[in-house]
């Protein structure tokens, strides 16, 4: 209805006339009854109790939104006799029942106590309160800030950054440069360069290429073991301190996550190790030797320097890692004395494939040697079926590289 007007004014001396008075009345009775409108209500004034669950936007936020930090609240080492950390002041957005609240922190300097040395988590409720627990997991109404790593007196803390700092339930797995790469004149060593990476729905930079990393080196490795040779070595980005900067760790362990919730429909790109999100890159490959099988990435393409020999049979392995299903092989054939040399190539398990090669010579005296590259899927283990169907030569499969599923 709008902004009501009053229809007749009283004088006194005059007479009030009930048509007058009803007419009023009946105004002011029809706005209140179905036609109050929002210019109506003073701004500012309604608040989440009278608002049904139905029609609460801070409900409908929560279907669409998770927890996370607006602003601010960064974290930094502060110890001194006692294990402390400071927290800057900032904005925060929290579920709690269901609806998500608003909240304003002044900075704070937070303290843990006298606790034992060991990993601790740094939390943050609806209501801007600070709290620690020694499990990552928070409770009713908090959020998770940060990972606190205590060292024995005198204290010091060690700070991982776990704020979420987006909005939308929505994670785009942002990944910009970050390219793995085998150091020139070593053979145990790689580098990542220069880049981006989205881990949670918060974002981590490197504005320079890592010093070479060992694949020999226990602490490079999540757990700080080493592993044993012959076998692939899956390449994790992670948070680095309270800097929004990411490090790289080691691992035998293939990415079992497709997001930092414990998904695991869709491509596979992160692994959790004791609540810390360690988002896949790539693999490299440990010979038996210690060495790194070398090789050249370009995007999501990996091509090693020296191809690897498939062994023919029903399910060989395709020399490619478990963040790929997809490798490129060279198959070649050779024949003599006019005949064929056939080689086949297709996923370990299934009907026959599309793919092969032929290899023929075209008189008794002239031999003649054909190859082919191709690109071919693997089954669920990795493995492709190589078939030879020779009539009077040789055939071989060599893997090249392969496509690797985690750089999205």
């Amino acid at each position: 209805m709008g902004l009501i007007t009053r229809q007749y004014n009283y004088v006194s001396g005059q007479t009030i006339r009930s048509a007058e008075v009803n007419t009023n009345e009946i105004t002011l009775y029809n706005e209140i009854n179905g036609s109050i409108e929002d210019v109506n209500i003073k701004s500012e004034t309604l608040t989440q109790r009278v608002f049904s669950d139905s029609v609460n936007p801070l409900v409908r936020d929560a279907e669409k939104y998770r927890s996370y930090v607006a602003s601010g609240l960064s974290v930094s080492d502060a110890s001194d006799s006692l294990a402390k950390v400071n927290v800057s002041a900032g904005t925060i957005y929290t579920l709690h029942n269901g609806k998500l609240f608003r909240q304003e922190t002044a900075g704070e300097t937070y303290s843990l106590g006298e606790v034992p040395q060991g990993d601790y988590y740094l939390f943050v409720d609806y209501s801007g309160n600070f709290s620690h627990n020694t499990s990552p997991i928070p409770e009713q109404g908090r959020q998770v800030l940060a990972k606190l790593t205590v060292s024995a007196q005198p204290y010091s803390i060690s700070v991982i950054d776990l704020r979420r700092m987006r909005l939308y339930d929505i994670t785009s797995h942002y990944l910009h440069g970050c390219m793995p790469a085998c150091v020139q004149g070593s053979s145990t060593s790689f580098t990542v360069s220069a880049g981006i990476v989205e881990i949670g729905s918060a974002f981590y930079t490197s504005t320079a290429s890592t010093d070479p990393i060992n694949i020999n080196t226990a602490g490079n490795y999540i757990g700080g073991t080493a592993p044993a040779v012959a076998a692939w070595c899956y390449i994790y980005l992670t948070p680095a301190g309270s800097s929004n900067t990411w490090t790289v760790k080691l691992s035998t362990t293939p990415p079992a996550y497709s997001d930092t919730a414990g998904n695991t429909d869709g491509v596979k790109i992160y692994l959790d190790s004791a609540g810390v999100q360690y988002r896949c890159i790539g693999a490299v490959y440990r010979l038996a030797d210690g060495a790194i099988r070398q090789f050249v990435q370009t995007g999501n393409y990996v091509q090693y320097n020296t191809f690897v020999d498939v062994a023919q049979g029903e399910a060989s392995d395709a020399n490619i890692p478990d963040i790929s299903i997809r490798g490129y092989f060279e198959l070649r054939a050779y024949a003599t004395n006019g005949k064929y040399a056939r080689v086949k190539i297709r996923p370990a398990g299934t009907p026959d494939g599309d793919y092969y090669i032929v290899g023929w010579d075209s008189a008794v005296a002239h031999e003649m040697h054909d190859a082919a590259y191709v690109s071919c899927r693997t089954n669920e283990y990795r493995q492709i079926q190589v078939d030879k169907i020779i009539d009077n030569g040789t055939a071989s499969c060599k893997t090249v590289g392969f496509w690797t599923d985690v750089r999205q």
